[in-house]
């Protein structure tokens, strides 16, 4: 550590000393509550708050000396220990559960520092060391106040932060355009392939009669401006949608005029390819369902075939949509978007037989609905799964090929922008990883000079 850098303690870079942990007893769920931060919600230094448990507002009142105002660090104390994350400006008002400390930090120091610092190798040996593991790893509040932090001079100090945050923002901002992009590849297979948008439009444009299941939503679109339609946008695909539609028995539903019911595995066959002892590479790199999340695979493990899990047998392509069997609730889906991978058997991987199945397979197996269908019908109260037929089994109304094509052009440009933005963000990953600890440490210094706010 270079001399001009400091030592103290985290207790003493807070203000008035103040480091708590939050809700010890909240209670059952009160959807009119307060909103509090549990660690569950933590993920890779950000806050995930899809699913957010609600406190009654008694109970918080009792709490409020870790009611959130906003740029406050958080850490995590029990399970998934020394997670961190910063406060932003949305979450004024809530709160957290005991499971995590509120450390709100001195302006001088400010929580950027102390949230990297709380990330580094120093904090989490010190904190390792300390951490309570008889039932599950718990960290005592007193250990986490006496944690050594080093601070470097100001201008050191706010160049190493800008760096590492504004690799942080891109990384986030990578995030977020790939949901939007994923948003809205799933709102146009909806519109197509769900709710028949554009058969509706050319029914009303052309007077014909609408079914009477379906007038509701023909008076929804009545109202759509006619800018927002296909019909007015673009009139040579829209002609490619009948204008009419017919009742299906099999589906007990009205679907578009000239559509096939089919299988899904008649476009995209299952758990087509698989390793055996006569195929088997010298190595796999591995995909397990516990690191594939949201469309994410977010981690792979290279073995030696010999050594690798017994379940490492299903051969990932690209354009493959693998979907998790087990628990299929926990999402464990992705879009295979790189060659060479190795799937666990846990997957049903779905591979299509041409190319412009590709986005309307995943889009199809990952909508909620199909997500909600599959979570209900896992067999197993400790082991809950479905059998990839399940999966393969289900029913699709078939437009045909020339539309499917069209489809995935549109929606098949927003899954490559998608990958290409997860190799950049792994790429921006790795970067920070590196940096973090050689700039956080003083082994590597950045000179007063080099950045300018």
């Amino acid at each position: 550590m270079n001399e001009s850098w400091r030592e103290i303690e985290l207790v003493d870079c807070t203000i008035n000393g103040n480091i708590s942990y939050g809700i010890v007893q909240p209670g059952q769920e009160d959807s009119n509550g307060i909103p509090i931060i549990r660690v569950n919600n933590f993920d890779n230094g950000s806050l995930d708050i899809d699913s957010i448990l609600k406190v009654n507002q008694s109970i918080e009142a009792k709490h409020s000396k870790t009611r959130l105002e906003k740029g406050e660090v958080l850490l995590t104390l029990v399970g998934s220990t020394g997670q961190t994350a910063i406060v932003p400006n949305k979450l004024k008002g809530w709160n957290v559960a005991r499971a995590v400390a509120v450390i709100r930090v001195n302006p001088e120091i400010g929580a950027k520092w102390i949230n990297l610092w709380l990330r580094s190798n120093k904090a989490s040996q010190y904190l390792d060391a300390r951490a309570n593991t008889t039932v599950q790893k718990t960290l005592n509040l007193k250990d986490v106040k006496s944690i050594p932090v080093s601070i470097p001079p100001e201008t050191e100090r706010k160049n190493i932060e800008h760096i590492i945050f504004s690799i942080e923002d891109k990384i986030e901002l990578n995030r977020q355009m790939n949901q939007t992009l994923e948003a809205m590849a799933q709102a146009l297979f909806k519109s197509w392939f769900v709710d028949f948008d554009p058969v509706l439009d050319n029914a009303l444009e052309a007077g014909h009669e609408i079914p009477e299941a379906l007038q509701a939503m023909a008076e929804k679109r009545q109202l759509v401006p006619d800018f927002k339609k296909l019909l007015h946008t673009n009139t040579q695909l829209a002609a490619q949608f009948p204008s009419d539609f017919e009742f299906n028995e099999v589906l007990d539903k009205w679907v578009p005029e000239g559509w096939e019911v089919k299988t899904l595995e008649s476009l995209s066959p299952c758990n087509k390819n698989s390793w055996n002892n006569k195929n088997a590479p010298q190595q796999v790199d591995y995909v397990d369902l516990s690191n594939t999340k949201n469309g994410d695979i977010l981690e792979t493990t290279i073995y030696n075939y010999e050594e690798a899990p017994s379940r490492a047998k299903r051969i990932l392509k690209i354009g493959d949509t693998i979907f998790g069997t087990v628990r299929p609730g926990n999402r464990s889906f992705a879009y295979v978007g790189i060659e060479g991978l190795t799937g666990s058997t846990g997957f049903a991987v779905l591979s299509p037989l041409k190319n412009e199945y590709r986005s309307y397979t995943y889009l199809f197996t990952t909508q909620e609905e199909m997500i909600e269908l599959f979570a209900h019908l896992a067999d197993g109260a400790a082991y809950p799964a479905i059998n990839s037929s399940v999966i393969a089994e289900s029913l699709i109304v078939y437009s045909g090929d020339e539309l499917l094509s069209k489809f995935e052009k549109l929606a098949g440009s927003n899954i490559s922008k998608m990958i290409s933005n997860k190799r950049e963000l792994e790429t921006l990953t790795q970067l920070r990883d590196r940096l973090l600890p050689e700039l956080i440490s003083g082994r590597v210094r950045v000179p007063a000079d080099v950045i300018v706010d």
